[in-house]
């Protein structure tokens, strides 16, 4: 202001925006108009739609794609997003278990799936969702999205044959953690696992912990050298020791992992079921020869008997 009166007239306003467009800075243009205070100076940039946006950098180049200064709730939100994909190595907006903004209708009993099948594009009726658990209910503020929708962010058949394809990937991992909790319940000690959410490697890759733990754990690696010396067929399953065939989980979507234990699936077992679960006691073979151990035909316990007097050769048990 000066001397009581606004000096935003046109004729002003078309200045500063003239000197603008030629690069000028906020200092230099105070240098070229007449005097002018710094409120006034900045309410007039604001009307002119130039507060905060340097000339000299087009707002294509910006790093964020806005000046904090412009907008500074965008500038916050374009950065976090920013973040996030550093960080976890995909965008935020792409479907995820548990993703906030999910469509929904309640009217029309539409619900969006986020999975990444469904890609929130595909509508199911209330009844294909889970509702919200115990852990929603404890973190309302993180699980806000899905109190508010009554429902989970995937249908529940979405979640089983998510489940069931992790624990396809990496099967070897998925049976060292469950042979950890029979080692627990024979007293054996165990390994200290990483936890924890994604991170990045020594190149500046992130990886899950679960990379980690495959890539770092010692026992993990030992344990592994039970399936090493299985076979595997054409498309790549472990073929069963004891009866030849291939040991795989089908997917049930039923199952509350996508998966049960079918007689084809690998198995952990005890070569001597009077002994615990160390790893020079324990072998993978598939689960109907693992069950058979108990219950087996003539026929079935004769292939059993061939195998194990051939290990019992190697092994000198």
């Amino acid at each position: 202001m000066r001397n009581g009166h606004l000096t935003t007239r046109p004729a002003l306003g078309t200045k500063v925006l003239e000197l603008w467009g030629k690069g000028y800075t906020s200092r230099q243009i105070l240098k070229e108009i007449p005097p002018i205070g710094a409120e006034a100076f900045s309410a007039l940039k604001k009307s002119l739609g130039i507060a905060g946006i340097n000339p000299n950098i087009p707002k294509k180049e910006s790093k964020y794609g806005i000046s904090h200064k412009e907008d500074s709730k965008e500038y916050g939100r374009q950065r976090y997003k920013a973040k996030f994909k550093e960080i976890h190595g995909y965008s935020m907006d792409e479907p995820r278990l548990g993703m906030s903004g999910a469509f929904y209708d309640k009217d029309m009993n539409l619900y969006a799936c986020s999975c990444a099948n469904c890609k929130n594009v595909m509508l199911w009726p209330l009844e294909f969702f889970a509702p919200p658990t115990t852990v929603h209910y404890k973190n309302p503020k993180k699980y806000a999205s899905v109190l508010k929708r009554g429902c989970i962010n995937r249908t529940i058949q979405c979640v089983s044959h998510t489940m069931w394809k992790l624990n396809q990937e990496n099967i070897e991992f998925n049976f060292y953690i469950r042979y950890r909790s029979m080692r627990k319940d024979d007293g054996l000690p165990v390994s200290k696992l990483k936890s924890g959410g994604p991170m990045k490697d020594e190149d500046g890759i992130v990886r899950t912990t679960r990379y980690f733990n495959m890539r770092d754990d010692k026992q993990y690696h030992a344990f592994k050298k039970k399936f090493d010396v299985l076979e595997k067929n054409k498309d790549g399953n472990y073929i069963c020791p004891v009866y030849n065939i291939p040991m795989f989980r089908t997917y049930n979507p039923d199952a509350k992992k996508g998966y049960l234990n079918a007689a084809n699936s690998p198995s952990v077992d005890r070569i001597d079921s009077f002994l615990p679960h160390t790893l020079d006691n324990i072998q993978i073979i598939s689960w109907i020869a693992n069950n058979h151990k108990g219950n087996a035909s003539p026929e079935q316990m004769i292939q059993q008997g061939k195998y194990y007097q051939k290990l019992k050769d190697e092994t000198n048990l």
